[in-house]
């Protein structure tokens, strides 16, 4: 009776224990593809991938994540509301290019050639308008898997067609003859003089400024470390027992991400949102938005 007693006890503590440390794991949510990359040396957190449109709900819902990966657009819109968190920081910075299928006899993009855009009303589609402002011969397709089957369809009529950066690499390889015609964050920065900051990180307020500050440093860190060695996105696929197919949902072609990760092609990066108010009010202009308030800025 006695070992039975202290036998729950120490299972009793151990559990207890067990449910701290579960407690303890930051709760993230991210899309998949380019902004889940920053988050390769999180995965023992409790880290998902989720579409756009439910981590949307989730912030205004009852159990919130602590951390949030959204468009910069839609974060701000949120946090205009009054949503319960703060802009944080900016980790990507477009991975849009321009991709010539080497038909166009000038070589030179204009109103004469068959120009191809994704995600019509989109952020590429309203960053190609706002550079190439003179064009206006464009088709529509719907992502960047349509995109890349503009570029490999040999019988295919564009000219040129917009892509995001992993896909543009699949499509490159499939296609010898096309090419990058320009990189659209080069051709926004020339534009702008500031980067494209496409997806950032809003915290939730109940997490307080050190958890915030320490967890922001460590995503920093381990942003700049990825950059440096791309092999460590596998090397924390394999420490932490994810499967093939949970990978591939969550970083989209893995193989792809890691070449494209070499010359940082997904412009994954890191800046601290209210460092870089002006950039983020230039760049939400351009979707039709106002200057935001530095209330709903962590810092």
């Amino acid at each position: 009776m006695i070992i039975l007693l202290i036998t729950l006890l120490l299972c009793g503590c151990t559990s207890e224990k067990q449910e701290e440390a579960t407690d303890n794991k930051l709760s993230i949510v991210s899309p998949s593809g380019a902004p889940a990359l920053a988050f390769y040396n999180s995965l023992d957190e409790n880290f998902e991938t989720l579409d756009a449109s439910i981590i949307k709900t989730m912030v205004v819902s009852e159990d919130k994540p602590d951390i949030a990966v959204l468009p910069t657009n839609v974060a701000v819109a949120l946090l205009n509301k009054g949503i319960d968190y703060s802009l944080a920081a900016t980790i990507t910075f477009g991975n849009f290019y321009i991709v010539s299928t080497n038909k166009d006899e000038d070589n030179v993009m204009d109103n004469t050639d068959k120009i191809t855009l994704f995600q019509q009303g989109g952020i590429p589609d309203l960053v190609f308008k706002s550079i190439y402002k003179d064009i206006d011969n464009i088709n529509y397709v719907n992502d960047a898997s349509d995109a890349t089957r503009e570029i490999v369809n040999p019988s295919g009529d564009s000219e040129y067609v917009l892509i995001a950066e992993p896909a543009m690499h699949i499509a490159l390889n499939k296609n010898s003859n096309a090419y990058v015609y320009a990189d659209l964050q080069e051709e926004y920065i020339k534009e702008y003089n500031h980067e494209i900051f496409q997806a950032s990180i809003i915290v939730f307020n109940d997490l307080g400024y050190d958890n915030t500050k320490a967890f922001l440093d460590k995503i920093n860190k381990d942003i700049d470390s990825l950059i440096e060695d791309p092999n460590l996105l596998v090397k924390s696929i394999s420490d932490n027992k994810i499967s093939d197919e949970q990978a591939q949902a969550m970083f989209s072609n893995i193989d792809a991400d890691i070449t494209s990760l070499g010359y940082n092609g997904v412009n994954l990066g890191f800046k601290l949102a209210i460092d870089n108010k002006e950039g983020i009010d230039t760049f939400l202009k351009i979707l039709g938005m106002g200057e935001t308030s530095e209330e709903i800025y962590f810092k």
